[in-house]
């Protein structure tokens, strides 16, 4: 098979297993020296256990959330990903001005993530998503 193909079903693997809270099983897919930058969420964060912690962070305000992708562009040692992740907010979501309780309202997120891998590892992850558009649909901004 072509490279390309080989990471583009290691991106969809990744979030498959983030789908059915096989959270671990996505952690180990990256490196242990990952990079990820979350824009809009200014997330700056570095190595495997940071990369789990934010995901178990995002399972916790929607324990239910999943992502269906809407497009992928594969170019030579990277992937990007256009996804609908969509949700309901059950869990505490952590925000930098503090934790918002659970609201029980449905977020329907719109992301960009570009992946590199290298070896079959995820090495770097950046994230571009509106940080506003679940605190709307939760009702907590106007």
């Amino acid at each position: 098979a072509a490279p390309e193909a080989d990471i583009a079903a290691l991106s969809a693997e990744l979030h498959q297993r983030f789908s059915e809270n096989d959270l671990e099983g996505a952690a180990q897919m990256a490196d242990e020296n990952i990079k990820m930058i979350g824009y809009g969420l200014g997330l700056d964060l570095e190595g495997r256990e940071q990369f789990l912690k934010f995901m178990q962070a995002r399972k916790r305000a929607f324990p239910d959330i999943t992502v269906e992708h809407t497009n992928l562009v594969v170019q030579g040692d990277q992937v990007v990903v256009e996804f609908v992740a969509t949700g309901t907010h059950t869990g505490p979501l952590m925000t930098p001005n503090g934790e918002i309780a659970a609201t029980g309202k449905p977020v329907t997120l719109h992301v960009v993530e570009i992946h590199t891998w290298k070896d079959g590892k995820l090495v770097n992850l950046i994230q571009y998503q509106d940080p506003t558009s679940p605190l709307r649909q939760i009702g907590v901004l106007e």
